[in-house]
C-alpha cells in the first residue's frame, strides 16, 4: 500500500516537471506564453490547483479517510493531471513525447 502511494507520488511529480520542461525547453513557447496569457485558461488552472490542493493537503486533515480511499484520491489525480498534460501537448503538437509520457503513466498505474 505504502509502495503504490509513492509511486502515484512520483507520477504526480513526474507530471508536474514535465509540464515545466515543456515551456523551459520546448521551442513553442509563444503558444505556450499565449495559453497563460489566457484569462479563461487562468481561471481554470486555479481552479484546478485549488482541487488539488483541498483534496491532498485540507481534506484528509479534515476528515479521516481509509487509505484505500486516500489512494483512490491521488489514481484520480494523477489520472487529471496526465490528461491536462496530454491535452497540453495536443494543443502544443506535441506528438513523440506524447507515447513515452503515455508509456510512463501506464507503467504507473499498472494498466
Amino acid at each position: 500500500m505504502n509502495q503504490q502511494r509513492e509511486r502515484l507520488d512520483n507520477l504526480i511529480f513526474m507530471f508536474v516537471m514535465i509540464g515545466i520542461t515543456i515551456f523551459f525547453i520546448s521551442d513553442r513557447r509563444k503558444i505556450v506564453s499565449e495559453i497563460l496569457e489566457n484569462p479563461t485558461w487562468q481561471v481554470g488552472v486555479i481552479g484546478i490547483s485549488m482541487f488539488i490542493a483541498y483534496y491532498t493537503f485540507i481534506d484528509p486533515i479534515m476528515r479521516d479517510r481509509p487509505k484505500v480511499e486516500e489512494i483512490r484520491v491521488k489514481q484520480s489525480i494523477a489520472a487529471g493531471l496526465f490528461t491536462f498534460l496530454l491535452a497540453l501537448m495536443a494543443e502544443l503538437h506535441l506528438t513523440i513525447p506524447t507515447f513515452f509520457i503515455g508509456f510512463i503513466a501506464a507503467y504507473y498505474f499498472g494498466a
